[in-house]
């Protein structure tokens, strides 16, 4: 039987090319991105998708937010999802690397690389209502409100059970089923696919806090006694507080009074923002280092948080996954008409991208080990590192490099820089 005959027996069978499970950051992306590229696309996602959230900047104290790197801008710019107005993307001009009590530092500034910004700070809440109408202006079919009961795998195809309390019982089949339904993915679980885990013992808190200074568009990633903390600019006096501690730690962080909690964080940065004047609402989640055993299989494709959960030292979550949308979006579309749900196909995608996960994996990690409370390495040596950085111009360019996630070059990335898009 040719590659071919195989090809148009699987898509008589199936409702859709290509379903994805999770409409988030990454899912909402990936089901766009492939349905211009001609594929059959059905979105499954539990929450809702069409009652698109009103943003004013009364409620930023509230607002998450994720540091969008400058390959990953590239990337959204030629999904047409990238619209720095619209997204009330703030640019990170430089990011400053210290430890706490000691003297070594590195900067990395935009300018100095050539380039408008290394990164910039994006709200969620304006990414999702930015995505939402994207999607609804696509060909995407969605089915909001609804969560994936069973997923059966067929020898021509993938059926899958969608339950929802507004339209009751839906089955379907599709060529591709996408798992994008995030960390501690019921899918995944679902179809028996483990995880390698590796708890860090610590927590994250976010919030957003209002300083003394402006941010002048400076990310800075502090490695304190505590754990690692970064603020990334949000607005001229708003940044975004990223901080990990013990488990414990974190706990009794999360019951300071408001003026106190200030005070810890005016101490970790050494005040270089001046004041804490005001915190918002605290969130914080246990980190661990999550990696499926399996991204593939026939008709199967897992990415995003359900493929793999880093720690947030390095900022590089979503990034990293988006990268991930961009290579499977371009390697399904080259397989369109040859069999792009069989597993040598899926397989090879994968195996390419897990190089750059490998990467982006060992590199977060690394950080963790080195600027832990409990690291090995000896405080001079971490100095010796910072120093060494600041001052060798080649070994700071690759790795402000890596940090833009631009140290490869995907087609989407060159799309956008050809088609002149602003950033």
């Amino acid at each position: 039987m040719s590659v071919s005959s195989v090809n148009v027996n699987a898509r008589a069978n199936a409702n859709y090319d290509i379903a994805v499970i999770g409409g988030g950051m990454v899912g909402i992306p990936l089901a766009i991105g492939l349905a211009r590229q001609g594929f059959s696309v059905h979105l499954v996602e539990r929450g809702s998708l069409s009652e698109v959230p009103d943003i004013g900047l009364s409620n930023s104290f509230d607002w998450r937010s994720t540091a969008i790197s400058a390959g990953s801008v590239n990337i959204l710019s030629a999904l047409n999802l990238w619209d720095k107005q619209a997204l009330f993307a703030n640019a990170i001009q430089t990011v400053h690397v210290s430890e706490q009590g000691r003297m070594g530092t590195t900067s990395i500034q935009a300018e100095e690389l050539g380039s408008d910004a290394l990164g910039y700070v994006v709200p969620n809440i304006a990414v999702g209502k930015l995505f939402q109408v994207s999607l609804a202006d696509s060909d995407v079919n969605v089915r909001e409100h609804a969560q994936v009961s069973k997923i059966v795998m067929l020898a021509d195809a993938v059926e899958v059970h969608t339950h929802s309390e507004r339209s009751g019982e839906q089955v379907f089949r599709t060529s591709l089923v996408i798992v994008a339904d995030g960390v501690q993915s019921k899918c995944a679980q679902m179809l028996g696919i483990d995880y390698e885990q590796k708890p860090y013992n610590q927590s994250a808190i976010i919030t957003n806090v209002e300083t003394e200074l402006p941010n002048q568009g400076v990310a800075f990633e502090r490695f304190s006694a505590t754990g690692p903390a970064a603020l990334l600019p949000l607005q001229k006096s708003l940044s975004a507080l990223v901080w990990t501690l013990s488990s414990e730690e974190a706990g009794a962080a999360m019951a300071l009074p408001q003026e106190e909690f200030g005070k810890r964080i005016e101490d970790i940065f050494g005040g270089r923002l001046g004041r804490i004047c005001k915190s918002g609402e605290r969130v914080s989640y246990p980190l661990s280092l999550t990696q499926a055993k399996e991204q593939s299989r026939e008709r199967l494709l897992v990415v995003g948080n359900a493929a793999h959960s880093l720690h947030p030292v390095a900022g590089q979550g979503f990034n990293l996954a988006l990268r991930g949308v961009a290579a499977y979006i371009e390697g399904l579309a080259e397989h369109k008409e040859s069999g792009f749900w069989q597993h040598q196909v899926l397989k090879s995608l994968v195996a390419k991208h897990r190089l750059e996960q490998a990467k982006i994996v060992t590199f977060s990690d690394q950080l963790i080990d080195v600027f832990s409370p409990a690291s090995h390495v000896p405080s001079l040596a971490r100095t010796l590192g910072l120093v060494s950085l600041n001052s060798l111009a080649s070994l700071k360019a690759e790795f402000a490099k890596h940090s833009m996630g631009q140290a490869q070059s995907l087609k989407l990335q060159q799309t956008a820089k050809l088609s002149g898009s602003v950033v």
